[in-house]
Parts: structure tokens; sequence; C-alpha cells
């Protein structure tokens, strides 16, 4: 109970319930006398009148019927100033301020910051003090740390409810560092986690299974063991959240911004501010990656080209999503047979285009071919083959199939449809150099004068693994051989069957006549009766 034990006889206490809500246990009925107070003891509620401070601590219940202490406890942040913290027994669970300075979205919402300090603070936002908060607005409000994990702040209504004003965590990337280190977040979409393009998964089996707090890590080393600077590329994301940096200084522009990152091999992203021209720098794993389009900044993470772009013909990354090829967002990169996608480069928002109408791509997978696009606005039964039809608006045409295989979302709304790509044939080229993504090919002219990168001899091209396979069929089929090949062997194999067919009709032809004429001849006569005269 926290009640000190005393010689104070329990004849002399006395314990009253305030208009308040407060429980006072008092000395001599002496309301100036409290031995204990519940406003100072609380459980998982927080109501007008008591004070949020380092020392207080609001305790979940177990469950929605079980009122034993549960796992999830509020409190302020012992390590940030005016910051508040969630956690699940040992674990960080919610925090506010994550991003610190850099973005301050982030932050509890003032007014009730303002509630739980008891209306004794100052609370500024944006350097600007808040206006015309008055205590008589928190009239019949709590504060509840529920058994789900959820913290909210709570009105009652005049049927006796409690409406729900404000709450957090509000979904899965609402969670401290709900990816893990290098994972984003995007709760638009059915998969939330994903590892930014250049990484992977540290813990594989646990990532599939949904618990991703292993997080992520590099494919490749940015810097050799000698320093030398091996990442020299950088990664453009949009995010509403991320993990507080490390440093920061005033910078002329954005090109020294990023010149800075890449002189120091502990530099693993950068952004730069245009408007004060400050230049933010991130020395530790990014965390709290959260992506978003609306309020977004934009981040630059270093990446080694080789991790995000398999050839040559890549499309540049978009957002989270690498473009790998056949695939095509513009022309001259990809394949101009996969020319479907653009991307918008201030959201990091894949568009695949079908007909007269743009859907979202949510995520792709060069390894599969496949690639899941959301149909607003459309939630069905993916089980059943009559709800099935609702999404035959996607009348999609060779190279793109819908799979079959489709999730509805029925907090966001829309269902997730899977498509996949059919391999692609060799690619088009100039030049021979333009073959250099694609060992033991050459570029040759076909029989309608377009130049591919085709496979040499003993070679046959493997459109899903995009290379020259020797000696063996490919995973999907024979290589193709060049058309004027085709045409060439085709007419000879004609002519050498005509002249063979004439042969044979002369030689049959012949074989006739001569039996014709022997028929002819007297029974009797043959060749040697010219020599008996």
């Amino acid at each position: 109970t926290g009640v000190e034990p005393s010689s104070v006889s329990a004849a002399q206490r006395s314990v009253k319930l305030m208009d308040n809500g407060n429980l006072v246990l008092m000395r001599d009925e002496d309301e100036a006398n409290v031995v204990w107070q519940s406003f100072e003891n609380p459980t998982d509620t927080f109501l007008p009148g008591m004070r949020m401070d380092e020392n207080m601590t609001l305790s979940s219940w177990r469950s929605y019927n079980d009122p034993s202490p549960g796992n999830f406890t509020f409190q302020m942040d012992q390590e940030e100033d005016k910051q508040f913290i969630i956690w699940k027994r040992s674990m960080r669970y919610w925090k506010t301020g994550i991003s610190g300075k850099f973005i301050g979205s982030d932050e509890m919402p003032y007014a009730i910051s303002y509630f739980l300090s008891n209306f004794t603070e100052t609370i500024t936002v944006h350097n600007a003090s808040v206006p015309h908060l008055f205590t008589s607005l928190y009239t019949n409000t709590r504060f509840v740390m529920t058994s789900s994990g959820q913290a909210q702040y709570l009105r009652l209504g005049g049927e006796g409810f409690w409406a729900q004003i404000w709450a957090d965590p509000i979904d899965q990337c609402s969670v401290y560092n709900a990816c893990g280190n290098f994972g984003s977040c995007n709760s638009k979409n059915e998969e939330k986690c994903k590892c930014l393009p250049g990484f992977k998964p540290n813990f594989l089996e646990k990532w599939v299974k949904g618990d991703f707090s292993g997080g992520c890590s590099r494919e490749s080393r940015i810097c050799g063991k000698d320093g030398a600077v091996l990442g020299g590329m950088f990664l453009n994301l949009s995010v509403v959240e991320v993990g507080s940096p490390d440093s920061h200084f005033d910078a002329h522009n954005e090109k020294e911004c990023r010149e800075e990152c890449l002189n120091n091999c502990q530099c693993q992203a950068y952004s730069f501010e245009q408007v004060d021209t400050k230049c933010w720098i991130w020395l530790e794993d990014l965390n709290n990656l959260k992506e978003g389009y609306l309020g977004s900044r934009n981040i630059f993470i270093r990446v080694a080209v080789p991790d995000i772009e398999s050839t040559s013909r890549d499309c540049v990354t978009c957002g989270t999503n690498i473009i790998p090829y056949p695939l095509s967002t513009a022309p001259g990169c990809g394949d101009s047979n996969y020319l479907s996608f653009n991307c918008n480069m201030s959201t990091g928002q894949v568009i695949f285009k079908e007909s007269n109408s743009l859907y979202n791509v949510t995520s792709i997978n060069p390894d599969s071919h496949r690639f899941l696009l959301k149909i607003k606005d459309v939630v069905v039964n993916c089980t059943s083959e009559n709800q099935m039809s609702r999404i035959s608006e996607l009348n999609l045409s060779s190279p793109f199939h819908l799979t079959g295989q489709c999730s509805a979302d029925m907090v966001t709304g829309g269902t997730e449809v899977e498509i996949r790509w059919d391999p692609p044939v060799e690619p088009t080229c100039s030049l021979s150099v333009d073959c250099k993504d694609w060992p033991n090919s050459s570029c040759s002219k076909s029989a309608d004068g377009k130049k591919q990168c085709f496979c040499n001899h003993d070679f046959k091209w493997d459109g899903f693994n995009l290379n020259c396979t020797q000696g063996a069929r490919g995973r999907y089929g024979e290589a193709k051989t060049p058309v004027a090949l085709i045409i060439v062997l085709t007419f000879t194999s004609a002519a050498i069957l005509v002249v063979l067919s004439s042969t044979t009709s002369y030689v049959y032809l012949q074989r006739r006549k001569v039996r014709k004429e022997l028929g002819s001849m007297p029974r009797g006569v043959n060749l040697c009766d010219s020599e008996r005269h």
C-alpha cells in the first residue's frame, strides 16, 4: 500500500474520498496531515489534479477483467527531459521524442503534456507558447495505461461512456523500433516491415514468422579494412520518424553535408535542412524508421552500389523498393516491355500503371519475380472465388499475370494482390559493351534488325536468373536461336528436300522407261543375239 508502519492507532486515522477522486488516508481527520493518498500511488489511471513526475508510474491491469499488475508501465523518460515512455516489462515498447530535434512530430500532444504536469508547466511547440489551455477543459477526463499496451486519453460523454480522444501506439509501426535497426515500417502495407535496400534480416527464420525485432544488417561493408570508402551511394528515403541523429553542424549546401558523410566510415546516413542549412549525421545503426507521405523529411542512407543494382540496366531505387531488371520506371532503364511502373520521388512510392488506372506497389520480390499492389476501397474474402472476381478490374496482359494470391486489410481498407512477371528475353544492345552484365553473350542482330545480347555457342538464355547457362536447359527452357539463323536453316532444309525429291522422281521415271522398253522386245531376244550374226 505504500503506508509506513506507525505507532498512531487506527482510531486516529480516517479515510476520505475527495471530490476529485483522490482517496486520502489522514491523521486526526486533518486533510493537511496526509498519511497516504491514491494520487501519489496510482494503478493504471491518471486523473486531473495528479502530477506526473519521475517517481510516478502507471501500471496496466493484467487483462481487461483482471486488475492485478500487468505487463505495461507508463512513466516519464528517465534519460530525456519532458519525454514519456511505455515499458513492456524490461523492454522499451513506446516513447515520445524518438527523433529528438530532427523531427518534432513524435512528441506527446501538448494538451496532454499540460494535463500530465497538473497544468504547472509552460508547454512550447516550435518555440511558441501554447495559448488558451484552461483547466476547465479537462473536466471528466482521465489518462489510462491499458492492458493491451496502449496509453489512452479519455473524456466522459453525456451518456456515461468514455470517449477516446487520443491513444498511442495506434498501430504496429508506432511501437518502439518495430522493425529493428535498418528496418522500415509502413502501416499502410499488409507486410508492415521490410529491410532497407542493400540490407538483409539478421535472423531470417524469425523475420519470416513475423518477429522483426532482430532488425537488418548491411549486405556489404561501406568501408574496407584499410579505411577505403566502398559505399559511395545514398538511398533517398522519405520518413516521418527516425532515431535521433548523433551530431549536426552548419553546412553551406547539401554537397558539403554529403561529402562529410562519405569521408567518415562511421557515417550511416545524413539529412540536409535547406532552411537552416543544417547537416544532420547518423553514426550509429538507424532505428525507428517509419515511412510516410505527409510531412516527411528526406534522409540519405549510405549503401554499397552492388547491393542495390544487380545490372547497369536497373532503374533507380524508389524509396525502400529496389526496381530489379527487367521492371522499368522510365525509358533508358529496365526492359521497355516492362515499362508499366513509375516512381514518385518525393514520397518514394512505386506506382503500377494498368490501362487508365494507377495502383500503389507495396513490395517487390526480385527472387520470385513477384510484386504486391494495393487495390483501394476493395475488400474481399480472398478464399472465395466469387469475391475474387471483384478484382477482375486488373485486366493484365503479358508479361504480367495474377497469381491468385491476395490479402484483405480490414483496418486500412483495400486488398493487396500478388502479380508475377514473365522472365524476359535477351536484353537489347547497340554495342558489345552493352552485354557486359551478361557474361558469355554477344551483341548480334536478329532477323527484324534488332540487336540483342544472344548467348554464345553452347550457352542458353535463362530468363529467370538473367544469365547464359552452359550446356543445360535454362530454368524456363531452351535458349532462343536468332531468327536469321532459323530462316537460313529453314530455306536450306527446304532446298535439300526439293533436290532429294527431284532426284528420286528422276530415277523412278528412268527405271519405268527401261522396264517399258524391255517389255516391248520379242521373247527370247537378248543382248547376245547381235553377236550370233
